[in-house]
């Protein structure tokens, strides 16, 4: 078992002591203000027992921790179903867009709705039905700092409708994300700073929603790929919560997954659907609701479409060796190769300039990077030198690339760690 994984291990089932130590009865999200906020958001993370604050890579991200919208690479979509008991619905929309090489944004839409309830008077008899609808508009953006650091912020509309009597408010989340190495990360949230509503009611009642803080780790195996998770949260003036999930892929198109949320297992799975020029993702979890303790069942659809301009060229099939062999990325880069020289092969313009302090005779790595199945990946493919230099595009030329590939539109740009040793490398290789 790898070393890292084993300090995790040991790392979490000390943190799963330590808070159930600390837990004589812990107390639910029912009966606080915004408690429908924290029902999650799909069903990916429902089956994961909502731990989800580091590995947040997709649009709801928005909802989990904005700063993971910076591993956005493609125009996504989710929409999500929860089967509830007492006729209550609980509906989730999520669509995701990348705007530049190091940011994207997410707009979320979540609706907790009850519908038919019986308004009485006071010897018992019923006098009209009316509804109670809960809902948040999240408007969010992630950009990536540094190469493996990421901030986002998350701005919330949020509107309350019972009866005759309507609230309404805003809200902010601030997230944060560090990508320590190829298959570790962790991750910070803070939600509902300072969020707030007021009721048109004569009193004019304003309910401020506690805060609260999420912090999250999320490791995944190398060669099984195999993810685990684990967010400990902490809302004001309650107890902290454990989170832990567990991913666990079964064959190439279908997986497993398992959590532990609060002080219940829950579970589900994903299936996979090829389709051409989308990827589509069918999600499934079953556990306990967060308010009243009931189980539940969850179904999510992810789609994910080609974003042109931040990946690879559509293809059809994907050599298994080169998957195999690829990394899981930070599908960030300083630019991409938008746009190739039919007569000249070793040369290209690349989405990147002086905007960028992109400099000429600066080495860069080429990667090809591609999503595969939903899981972003990279493989390195070749060094390229900056020849001239514009405002927003510059213009590249192969230095050296592997043997059987050629640039194509998409490729990424990064930086070169140490320019000197990759000069000494381009050279022993043109003797």
């Amino acid at each position: 078992m790898n070393k890292n994984f084993k300090h995790i291990i040991i790392i979490s089932l000390l943190c799963i002591f330590l808070i159930n130590c600390h837990l004589s009865a812990q107390n639910g999200y029912g009966g606080q203000p915004g408690a429908f906020l924290r029902n999650g958001a799909g069903a990916i993370s429902f089956g994961l027992g909502g731990a989800y604050v580091a590995m947040a890579d997709n649009p709801s991200a928005g909802y989990w921790n904005p700063a993971g919208l910076s591993y956005l690479m493609n125009y996504e979509f989710i929409g999500s179903y929860s089967v509830l008991s007492m006729d209550r619905k609980y509906n989730y929309l999520a669509l995701g867009l990348p705007v530049f090489s190091k940011a994207s944004v997410s707009i979320n839409w979540l609706n907790y709705k009850i519908d038919d309830i019986e308004g009485r008077n006071n010897i018992g008899l019923i006098t009209n039905t009316f509804s109670n609808s809960q809902d948040a508009i999240l408007v969010s953006l992630g950009y990536r700092f540094l190469e493996n650091i990421s901030f986002g912020a998350t701005i919330k509309y949020i509107s309350h409708s019972l009866s005759s009597y309507q609230s309404q408010g805003i809200g902010l989340d601030l997230g944060f994300i560090s990508q320590l190495s190829k298959s570790l990360r962790i991750g910070c949230a803070i939600q509902d700073f300072n969020t707030q509503v007021k009721w048109n009611t004569e009193s004019r009642l304003t309910e401020k929603y506690p805060y609260i803080i999420r912090l999250g780790l999320f490791y995944q195996l190398p060669v099984a790929r195999i993810k685990y998770l684990m967010d400990i949260e902490k809302m004001k003036s309650q107890n902290p919560i454990l989170h832990t999930g567990m991913e666990v892929p079964v064959i190439d198109q279908f997986g497993i997954r398992l959590g532990f949320n609060q002080k219940s297992l829950c579970g589900g799975g994903y299936l996979k659907i090829p389709i051409s020029g989308v990827f589509m993702k069918l999600d499934y979890g079953l556990g306990k609701e967060s308010m009243d303790e009931i189980l539940i069942q969850r179904i999510s659809i992810h789609l994910s479409f080609s974003s042109s301009g931040f990946s690879a060229d559509k293809y059809d099939k994907i050599n298994k060796n080169r998957v195999e062999n690829s990394i899981i990325i930070n599908p960030k880069s300083i630019g991409v190769i938008v746009k190739l020289v039919d007569k000249y092969p070793d040369y290209a313009l690349i989405n990147a300039g002086f905007d960028i302090h992109l400099k000429k005779d600066t080495l860069l790595r080429i990667f090809r990077e591609e999503l595969v199945e939903f899981e972003k990946r990279r493989e390195f493919i070749g060094y390229a030198k900056v020849m001239k230099v514009t405002d927003k595009f510059s213009a590249i030329s192969i230095e050296w690339i592997r043997k059987g590939y050629t640039i194509k539109m998409g490729d990424c740009l990064y930086d070169v760690e140490d320019p000197d040793e990759v000069k000494g490398f381009i050279e022993n290789q043109r003797r």
